[in-house]
């Protein structure tokens, strides 16, 4: 799988001369990762291709297969027990490796189920389960996915550059579906998933800041607003940033789209409570009701 030769093999052998591969039988077989290239993997699990994974990787691999046929192109297992321990990966979805990684995976013939996986984003952890029928075809996926004090700094750059979100963020969800070989045509058929951000900050974005002055097209309003205002409350116009006291979102997957079956955003100024819906490309569509504290719009009524 690359040009670092770091693994124990043992089983038996034979030559399908007329397919150019080969049958292995009764095979035991201990893999450092780090010998391994991404770009096999993906050949070999094309569902692979859904986790985004980059070279190199790290860790040891551990499995055992009644019988594994092998060629340039291919790979397919009657029965295949394997287990990853102390496990490093990279991938598109963080900015920092996923390490710590545990886990076990199991082909029997054409289903492939993986168990027990997980590993750590910085001090946020990471758990993962799923069973694909079909693999290697039409691969028919039941995923559980579940992420706790994950730090938003870890997450690539979300939509604008010049916006961003921190804060601690944890998740839990289930998809039902077919298809993950292709990332942009993964639309999960049902499934649930919730939400949890704290400590949280919109960077770069003043939310009051912007509604006054949404507000701008009403003579003098704005001026009178400002002057009325609580101390407290100027303060925050001159800050550039919003801060998220919480983040909670609770949605019902259907055909791919998240139904938000409840939203509620409540940040150091206001809060927010809603509904709604969204893709998986995040365009998002939302009713809303905005709850401000009594001082705040007693200055507006003044």
């Amino acid at each position: 799988m690359s040009d670092k030769q770091n693994f124990s093999l043992s089983g038996s052998a034979a030559i399908d001369a007329l397919n150019a591969a080969v049958l292995l039988k009764n095979l035991q077989s201990k893999v450092d990762l780090a010998s391994v290239d991404v770009r096999s993997m993906v050949n070999a699990l094309p569902a692979l291709a859904q986790a985004r994974l980059k070279n190199p990787l790290a860790g040891q691999l551990e499995f055992s297969a009644d019988e594994m046929r092998v060629s340039a192109k291919d790979f397919s297992a009657v029965k295949l027990k394997g287990q990853v321990s102390g496990g490093e990966v990279n991938t598109a979805f963080f900015k920092v490796p996923v390490k710590n990684i545990t886990g076990k995976v199991e082909i029997a013939n054409q289903d492939l189920s993986i168990a027990g996986v997980s590993g750590m984003i910085g001090d946020g952890r990471i758990d993962f389960n799923a069973l694909i029928n079909d693999y290697r075809g039409a691969q028919g996926y039941k995923i559980n996915l579940k992420g706790e004090n994950l730090n938003m700094k870890d997450v690539p750059a979300q939509g604008s550059q010049d916006i961003s979100l921190e804060g601690l963020a944890s998740f839990e969800s289930t998809f039902e579906g077919q298809g993950l070989s292709d990332f942009s045509s993964f639309q999960p058929a049902s499934g649930t998933a919730s939400v949890r951000l704290k400590q949280g900050k919109l960077m770069n974005i003043n939310v009051l800041k912007i509604v006054l002055d949404k507000m701008s097209m009403i003579p003098d309003l704005v001026a009178n607003l400002e002057a009325n205002l609580p101390e407290q409350y100027k303060e925050k116009l001159k800050q550039n940033d919003t801060d998220l006291r919480a983040v909670n979102l609770d949605m019902k997957v259907e055909q791919g789209i998240f139904n938000i079956n409840q939203a509620q955003i409540e940040t150091d100024i206001f809060s927010v409570a809603g509904n709604g819906k969204m893709d998986l490309h995040l365009n998002t569509e939302m009713q809303a009701k905005i709850s401000i504290p009594e001082d705040l719009s007693g200055s507006m009524a003044q």
